[in-house]
């Protein structure tokens, strides 16, 4: 079953349009030891859109590899970094330069279609097909998906923020387990019903408590709030586990209550 929510992974396509803004620096330079107000803020401006726009196309990318947003709204990134760099290829050309208009255009508008050539149009958003007579509309089950997609982004910054080895890796192993329940999510999506409770008690209960501990477990040291923790984190796993599990054996009775025992040891725990 392909995992709709994988982890990104890195390209370095992109990377090439800073490339561009390259030779302003020195300009830039000149024109302020020289004192020439007009043509330094011309060639700011020129590397403000040029390393704009390419910073939008390499997060059009890493959208793209990514995954993880593929049914949110979403804008068009990649085409407004080509519209940023058309206009940092004008202001360049005509400006600095001393190009006609006409001509600067026509070398923005071949810029344009370069990076549409190299780097493509962004993808739509896609849409989730759902049964007719669910409980949800596709609108629906996508935002309760994505909602769902960025508590386990929580998850894993609060891995991050976590000194501790052994406490990272498996914060790390509970965000994989839940990333391959929303994607068994998104390809059945009627099982959202039944997933409704661990979606929006116990996966939002994972993130707060997580977060809550990356925030002050460095500011005092506390030897008991570590270990419950831990025993926090042996039972989300075990939980996340059985969850999968759970939905592919349509078990709805016994995963509710593991939900319900779960939500009671986070709140015996005391460690939100």
């Amino acid at each position: 079953m392909a995992e709709i929510w994988k982890a990104p992974r890195w390209s370095p396509r992109g990377y090439l349009l800073y490339v561009l803004a390259l030779p302003l620096i020195p300009a830039a330079v000149i024109a302020l030891l020289r004192g020439n107000v007009a043509i330094l803020v011309a060639e700011l401006g020129a590397m403000a859109l040029l390393n704009g726009g390419a910073w939008l196309v390499r997060r059009g990318i890493k959208r793209e590899i990514d995954e993880r947003g593929r049914f949110e709204r979403r804008l068009p990134l990649k085409a407004l970094g080509y519209v940023a760099t058309v206009a940092g290829v004008f202001v360049v050309s005509h400006l600095l330069v001393g190009q006609t208009m006409a001509f600067a255009a026509i070398i923005a508008a071949l810029a344009g279609a370069g990076c549409l050539l190299a780097y493509g149009t962004d993808a739509p958003a896609q849409r989730l097909v759902v049964a007719p007579g669910s409980d949800y509309t596709a609108e629906e089950a996508s935002a309760m998906l994505e909602e769902a997609a960025k508590r386990v982004d929580g998850l894993e910054r609060a891995a991050g923020a976590i000194r501790d080895s052994e406490i990272t890796t498996r914060l790390r192993r509970i965000a994989e387990l839940a990333r391959r329940i929303l994607a068994n999510l998104a390809q059945d999506p009627r099982d959202l019903r039944r997933a409704r409770k661990f979606l929006n008690v116990y996966l939002d209960s994972a993130m707060r408590v997580s977060e809550s501990y990356a925030r002050t477990h460095e500011q005092a040291s506390n030897a008991e709030l570590e270990s419950r923790f831990r025993n926090v984190l042996v039972t989300i796993e075990q939980v996340f586990g059985e969850q999968q599990q759970k939905l592919l054996e349509n078990d709805v009775l016994d995963l509710d209550v593991q939900i319900e025992v779960l939500k009671t040891q986070l709140e015996r725990e005391g460690v939100t």
